[in-house]
């Protein structure tokens, strides 16, 4: 009985989602909803997209041959499992390995809090009083939290409150670049996609991420490096645009993408994060597995609405030698 109310709740929620796509579609372009709708369902059969991705890639308002250019999460799904093998994923997982993987490249230290002496630990909170801490199992962007003594009676309080929270790999606080402190006050990660396809490395696409009291994204032209388009919330809705900004030192962040994607050959597709501080050095913050692909096919950033999915034909083409 209860699987049949679970069912008959998600069941609901889907009609409601897809008569709001509808309506939406219907407010933007001059089709009847019924055709509308048989287009969405003619879609999902085709091209294998979902509601939200046929709204998104505004495919009501494209051609076939533009609409099978896009890559959409049934496809990535798919070729999972020729970018990345199960048994080194978690060097992606585990940020502790990710860090003693990829230390010569941190430019900075990173401490597990649970290594050190309560005395050590005294010592790094009173030299510092401001930390970035995060979680030692999810990405950089998720998880990180600034702790600033200030807000403690005393140090002991402070990593009391910091292991609670699970974040427990700690550095001392640095300030941002300044062109990035002109992109906002907040902190500002510079995300990089890679695949890689054994004698060379593709740039699949570029971000910037915004940490305040939400997440925001931005989409950074990766021949330019320059900021295209709306800023786009976590539902994709507009919140404001920086256009024309350009990213400092990214010719040198897309080189040392392409270096870490050869220095971890076993997986294939990886999105970089990245930071630059005051002083100009790149700081690599994490590596994560892709998903930001949605976002990254927004029409407005695209060049003639043209799709990631022919990059990903071209190097999984060539992974299984055909």
């Amino acid at each position: 009985m209860n699987d049949i109310k679970k069912y008959w709740k998600k069941f609901k929620y889907r009609i409601k989602h897809l008569s709001k796509t509808v309506n939406y579609v219907n407010d933007r372009c001059a089709k009847f909803k019924i055709l509308i709708l048989l287009e969405i369902l003619w879609c999902r059969i085709v091209y294998r997209t979902t509601i939200n991705e046929y709204r998104i890639f505004e495919y009501y308002l494209i051609s076939h041959n533009r609409r099978k250019t896009y890559l959409n999460t049934r496809k990535h799904r798919s070729y999972l499992y020729y970018l990345s093998d199960k048994k080194i994923i978690n060097v992606l997982k585990d940020k502790e390995l990710f860090g003693l993987r990829f230390k010569d490249y941190y430019k900075r230290e990173v401490i597990d809090v649970n290594k050190l002496s309560f005395k050590e630990y005294e010592n790094l909170c009173l030299d510092n009083k401001r930390l970035i801490c995060r979680s030692n199992s999810s990405s950089y962007l998720s998880s990180f939290k600034i702790y600033d003594l200030a807000d403690f009676r005393s140090p002991a309080y402070m990593i009391d409150s910091i292991k609670k929270d699970k974040k427990v790999l700690v550095e001392k606080c640095f300030k941002m670049h300044k062109s990035l402190t002109e992109i906002s006050e907040d902190p500002v990660i510079i995300n990089v996609t890679t695949l890689y396809n054994d004698d060379k490395v593709e740039i699949v696409s570029s971000s910037v991420k915004i940490k305040s009291s939400e997440i925001i994204s931005g989409f950074i032209d990766t021949k330019t490096g320059i900021i295209k388009g709306h800023l786009k919330d976590h539902d994709g809705h507009n919140a404001g645009s920086i256009v024309g900004t350009e990213i400092p030192k990214y010719k040198e962040i897309i080189k040392l993408a392409k270096k870490l994607s050869k220095e971890l050959e076993e997986i294939r597709e990886v999105e970089w994060s990245f930071t630059i501080s005051s002083r100009g050095t790149i700081y690599l913050l994490d590596g994560n597995p892709y998903e930001d692909f949605i976002f990254e096919q927004t029409p407005e950033f695209l060049n003639n609405r043209i799709g990631l999915l022919p990059i990903y034909k071209r190097v999984i083409k060539k992974i299984r030698g055909f």
